[in-house]
């Protein structure tokens, strides 16, 4: 019998894509709060959804560094297991109440893009700077902890 939590199910159910919950992921974020054009904001909205006017274009950029780990110490394999995430939301109205919309959400990684099925994208790194960091501390941070940026194929 095949077994597993997600695809591809196998006889042990050791190839899946995510192991079963409970998920635990942990973060570093940047977020970027805009406003743009309220009819482009409307461009992108799909149907049942309404620019919400009281918004006048507001948006938020956010870029993730994750860390995911279920029950085996998936910690261990950073590989499989660390990404970095960008996506936008705009705010909308649904039946009238507000919401968030995210048109567009990238991935560093295959296993969220095979997840997903959505499309992967080559790197993620926005530059940050953060209070009570001298600039050569944060030239030797780790790049996952000083630059971001969005590279698409």
């Amino acid at each position: 019998m095949l077994q597993g939590f997600n695809y591809p199910l196998t006889p042990q159910g050791k190839s899946t894509l995510n192991p079963p919950p409970p998920w635990y992921y942990s973060a570093d974020f940047l977020n970027i709060e805009f406003w743009s054009h309220p009819s482009a904001v409307a461009a992108l909205l799909p149907t049942g959804l309404d620019p919400d006017p009281s918004a006048n274009g507001h948006g938020n950029a956010l870029f993730y560094d994750w860390q995911f780990s279920g029950e085996n110490e998936e910690y261990l394999d950073p590989a499989r297991y660390q990404y970095r995430e960008f996506f936008i939301l705009v705010d909308a109205l649904y039946e009238g109440k507000p919401v968030s919309y995210c048109p567009y959400i990238l991935w560093t990684t295959m296993r969220q893009w095979l997840a997903a099925g959505l499309r992967a994208i080559r790197s993620v790194s926005a530059r940050c700077s953060r209070p009570g960091i001298t600039p050569r501390q944060e030239r030797q941070a780790p790049p996952s902890h000083r630059d971001r940026s969005l590279l698409a194929p």
